[in-house]
């Protein structure tokens, strides 16, 4: 059965043809590039041979590449209307289930959809971050001094920690 499919190929379709003669331009061209400071005169011949090819099957190349599925969603995608983007506060985005607010510090962050107990896991992660501690003993401050501006009182409370965190005394910055 072998030997009669090697003695009786199949007839090659025309497009077959067309399309082994494209890729072997391309590949004559690809070849003569890879050896340019090499260049012939016969290597310029076969060039401009793979480029007349290459022109005479242009407009199906250029058919065939717009026509892909890929071509055409891109496109698809790059003419549609985009979405007008609407901004939402806090309250809504906590309302729709989309943020929450954190129990510690009262800033508002996004929910994951994977949730673990009914606790969000930003939330958890945001807890342990040192915005959220930062804003809590701002606050915390705040109400104790009874003064809005806390720069002076901050500033000194940074290099406590500072020196708290370089000689390992955790009770002064955790």
């Amino acid at each position: 059965m072998a030997e009669q499919a090697n003695n009786n190929p199949r007839p090659m379709t025309q497009s077959y043809n067309k399309a082994k003669a494209f890729m072997d331009a391309l590949n004559e061209l690809l070849n003569i590039i890879e050896s340019i400071p090499d260049l012939k005169d016969g290597d310029y011949l076969n060039a401009c041979n793979a480029l007349k090819t290459l022109n005479d099957n242009k407009t199906i190349i250029i058919e065939r590449v717009r026509n892909t599925a890929i071509v055409v969603e891109n496109t698809q995608r790059v003419r549609s209307e985009r979405r007008a983007r609407v901004r939402l506060d806090d309250d809504v985005r906590i309302r729709e289930g989309i943020a929450e607010r954190c129990s510690k510090c009262e800033r508002v962050v996004c929910k994951r959809p994977d949730q673990a107990n009914g606790v969000g896991i930003n939330i958890k992660a945001h807890k342990e971050r040192d915005i959220c501690s930062n804003i809590y003993s701002a606050k915390r401050i705040a109400l104790k001094v009874g003064v809005a501006d806390l720069a002076p009182y901050l500033i000194v409370i940074n290099i406590i920690r500072k020196w708290a965190i370089a000689t390992n005394r955790p009770i002064f910055y955790e």
